[in-house]
């Protein structure tokens, strides 16, 4: 719901708040001198003001703001109640005052006449979502140019922080808002009520746009107690203003209030007694008359005495220096009297007398949000303010997504990074030890920190704030932590290497060469495989305890090791491979360096995330429902299930005979080749034809972004290749299932039920509740099931003939680590339909590769390549034909 500040709603608790209900505000005049005070705020004290926008109030509008706004579709309860209050009161004369609403005055004890009162903007916060920008009465600076004459206007709403801008040819822009108060001033010392339209030397109607949070106006007060008041609320105003109006609307204030004495404004700015501001480094003069070259020079003689006096530069080079360093702009050309205005740069005088006092003053005063920003920031990120935070990080500014990366990758999208941030828990504790800020301009800074952990070790964040609509927010960050000895979630146990190639890496002779095709890869190798003096730990710190050493290497590791490969590490795997998220309850779940915040896959995660991650060339696991098929298309990897039995599974642990496979992950085709070969170097047993079977009725099991990455990828791959139909129904994808659960059931059951049957608790719940299942399939449904299998198993290889199907790798992209309840059934569901299309290969003992896919969002997917059993040198050398014609 559309948060609307009405009055006295949502005020800060405790805070010196004033209202903009009629008795604290005059319509159309600026307070004098007999005006009572209706609030009071001390020096150095802050103070809360709600202000009204004119826009919707007028009688050129129907003095009904209720009934204007209504016909711009706002409902009744998004109009300020003080607004229709204020029409309602009939304040204003409208032949002889000004249009704009003004709160105040307001007491400031101890100001007095000569001083100088600085008002700081501290916030401005959007009491509605909308605004207007209008033109009337002939008094933009097109006045009786035919064609601009009228009184018309434009409602925008806020949509984040651009307003949206409807055009009448159909279309829309937009633009960024940087919300000020256009009116600010002191009261005059006069009897008679000043006009609101015109500025002059005690402030009113400025309409400077730089005065957004973070900026200070310094006004010569004019009475005791100086007579504070703001109004003309903007959202957004271009220098100039030329139409009449800019986009006007509401806004509460929150405002920091100093006085400077008569004393120490003439030691540092002499006599001048206009006016000026400082914004964000730069020291802003004013010039105010009717006629514009007037006011122009007004603020160059303005910004010459101020220089003077600041920094001794002498008049006569000061006056060159504005010509040659210092932009000079039009504030407003439209109120009656035109404003211009100057922006000098402070940094232009750090090697002049009197820069470090003139910075010692203004750092009173200067702009502060920035600081702010960073220890709300790190507040809010010690605290797991959520919702701050994701207030802190800006809502991807002209359609350009935020960032946040770290070691395990790359978040883009403000929504995608707060996602991660609401389910992650917290952040470590730590101390801030340095800290680096650099202006990159007046509305972007870069900052390092420098943090240490109170866990140990240091963390380093480099982030990227940008001012916008005149508040600090991080765009990029980047955070580098700590290096772990080993990643726990990724390794069981590392080496450098663990285990050594079986040849020698000095032997450079051809013949060694040939023989040793993978000669400097490092592998990663599943915990299911044995490693000579190590134990396999399958997934679980109990198992692992009571395990065996092993003696030998599994012959399959053998084979890598005699191609010339080195073990960097045992890889940790999925509770008994039993799972295909590779989210393990006592290890966690590995990093997805490619989809940030989501799941590895399993159960081969550990060596899919090493591959991943670039710590590793070869990532050895097993298949036996998409261990590897699944991790690859989740990570964007090649994977490759070799066929049934082709790959001796001597060494490696089981969890289904009838189904298990062994397999690798790498990051490319080729290198998936060598490893191939290495896996096996006998030739195949059968051929491809070099034609493709296609099953569109599979895309139902598939979601949308995966469906059409695949689709894409099926189109380029039917051009290249004659594809014709297979005829596999949803039906059969069941049965072939209900076969495949039950088969591998039992078979899990019967290898591990002993065990699991003493350790319950060890057990995450869902492997738990699976082995649970399995422990009631009867040897008579499993015999039935072995012969099903037998009679699908070729059916699948008759119909499949010596094509080579081509189907997705998963259903779904990678789900989010923590989906939160909602997204666990979501999960189940992808995990179901994945089953379907991994179950094809599995059921029928063939070979699959899969090839990496990317979505529209681009998240990785996979496209999988089914083949003839003893075809699997070929399916690879097919599946890189196609992935280059794509």
């Amino acid at each position: 719901m559309t948060r609307i500040l009405q009055p006295s709603t949502d005020v800060p608790q405790g805070a010196n708040y004033i209202s903009s209900v009629p008795e604290h505000v005059l319509w159309g005049r600026l307070p004098a001198r007999h005006d009572a005070f209706i609030g009071s705020v001390a020096p150095g004290g802050d103070i809360v003001i709600d202000t009204v926008s004119h826009e919707g109030l007028l009688p050129d509008q129907g003095s009904d703001p209720a009934h204007y706004f209504g016909g711009c579709g706002v409902p009744r309860e998004e109009v300020l109640d003080d607004a229709v209050a204020i029409v309602a009161a009939n304040q204003r004369d409208a032949v002889h005052d000004g249009p704009h609403v003004v709160t105040g005055p307001i007491e400031v004890p101890g100001a007095h006449p000569g001083d100088l009162l600085a008002v700081s903007v501290s916030r401005l916060d959007r009491r509605v979502p909308y605004g207007v920008i209008s033109t009337r009465h002939a008094r933009g600076v097109l006045a009786n140019v035919e064609g601009f004459d009228g009184n018309y206007g434009q409602f925008c709403r806020a949509n984040g922080d651009r307003a949206e801008f409807a055009l009448d040819n159909g279309g829309k822009t937009s633009f960024p808002m940087r919300p000020f108060l256009g009116i600010m001033g002191v009261t005059v010392d006069s009897d008679e009520r000043p006009n609101s339209i015109p500025p002059a030397e005690y402030g009113g109607n400025i309409d400077l746009n730089e005065l957004t949070e973070g900026a200070t106006l310094f006004l010569p007060v004019q009475i005791e107690g100086a007579g504070l008041y703001v109004g003309d609320p903007h959202f957004a105003q271009g220098n100039g203003e030329v139409a009449l109006t800019a986009l006007e609307a509401s806004l509460r204030a929150q405002l920091h209030i100093d006085v400077v004495s008569a004393a120490e404004r003439r030691e540092l700015f002499g006599d001048n007694e206009k006016p000026f501001a400082y914004a964000h480094g730069r020291i802003i003069p004013m010039g105010m008359d009717a006629d514009i070259d007037v006011a122009l020079r007004e603020s160059v003689r303005n910004a010459i005495e101020i220089i003077s006096h600041l920094f001794a530069v002498p008049e006569h080079q000061a006056y060159l220096l504005l010509s040659a360093a210092v932009d000079f702009d039009v504030t407003q050309a439209v109120d009656l009297v035109a404003g211009a205005h100057g922006l000098i740069d402070t940094s232009l005088f750090k090697r002049s007398t009197g820069y470090e006092k003139a910075m010692d003053f203004f750092a009173k005063f200067a702009d502060h949000s920035l600081q702010d920003a960073l220890e709300a920031y790190e507040s809010a990120l010690m605290s797991d303010d959520v919702a701050t935070m994701s207030e802190l990080f800006a809502r991807d500014p002209d359609g350009v997504p935020v960032v946040r990366t770290d070691s395990s990758g790359m978040l883009a999208g403000h929504d995608a990074i707060t996602a991660f941030r609401s389910k992650r828990g917290g952040a470590p504790s730590r101390t801030l030890t340095r800290r680096v800020s650099r202006m990159l301009g007046k509305d972007a800074a870069g900052v390092v920190s420098e943090f240490r952990k109170d866990a140990g070790g240091v963390v380093n964040q480099t982030q990227l704030w940008q001012r916008i609509s005149g508040r600090w927010r991080i765009v990029d960050a980047h955070l580098t932590y700590p290096a772990p000895a080993i990643d726990a979630r990724i390794w069981r146990v590392v080496g450098a290497p663990l285990v050594p190639p079986a040849v020698s890496k000095d032997d450079t002779t051809s013949s060694s060469v040939v023989a040793s095709p993978l000669q400097g890869m490092r592998v990663a190798v599943k915990d299911l495989f044995a490693v000579r003096g190590f134990a396999i730990g399958a997934g679980n710190p109990d198992y692992l305890a009571e395990a065996p050493i092993e003696s030998a290497n599994a012959p399959a590791l053998q084979r890598l090791l005699e191609a010339g490969a080195a073990v960097q590490g045992i890889a940790q795997s999925d509770e008994f491979a039993y799972s295909l998220a590779g989210a393990n309850v006592h290890y966690g779940t590995p990093p997805n360096p490619r989809a940030q915040g989501r799941i590895s896959g399993g159960s081969t995660s550990g060596p899919a995330s090493a591959v991943a991650c670039g710590q590793v060339e070869i990532g050895l696991g097993t298949d036996t429902a998409g261990s590897i098929r699944i991790p690859a298309s989740y990570q964007g990897l090649w994977g490759i299930r070799t066929t049934h039995d082709r790959v001796t599974r001597e060494g490696v642990y089981p969890l289904s005979e009838s189904f298990d496979t062994v397999g690798a992950l790498t990051r490319d085709g080729q290198t998936l080749a060598l490893a191939a070969h290495a896996l096996m170097p006998e030739a195949d047993t059968a051929a491809l034809d070099g034609s493709l079977a296609v099953c569109p009725a599979l895309d139902e099991c598939v979601q949308p972004d995966v469906q059409s990455a695949f689709a894409q990828f099926r189109a380029a791959a039917s051009e290249a290749l004659p594809a014709s139909p297979i005829a596999f129904t949803a039906q059969l994808l069941d049965d072939w299932l209900d076969i495949f659960a039950t088969v591998r059931g039992f078979e899990a059951w019967r290898i591990d039920g002993a065990w699991v049957s003493k350790h319950w608790d060890s057990l995450a719940p869902e492997v738990a509740a699976r082995f649970e299942h399995d422990s009631h399939i009867t040897a008579e449904q499993y015999d039935a099931a072995c012969q099903r299998l037998q009679e699908a198993r070729a059916s699948i290889r008759a119909e499949l003939g010596t094509r080579a199907l081509l189907i997705p790798s998963s259903s779904s992209v990678a789900p989010l680590s923590n989906p939160g309840a909602d997204g666990l059934a979501a999960i189940e569901q992808a995990r179901a339909q994945t089953l379907r299309l991994t179950g094809i290969a599995g059921v029928g003992g063939l070979p699959a590769v899969s090839v990496p896919c990317e979505t529209a969002d681009g998240l990785p997917c996979g496209a999988c390549l089914v083949g003839p059993a003893g075809t699997d040198h070929a399916l690879i050398a097919l599946a890189t034909q196609l992935a280059e014609a794509r």
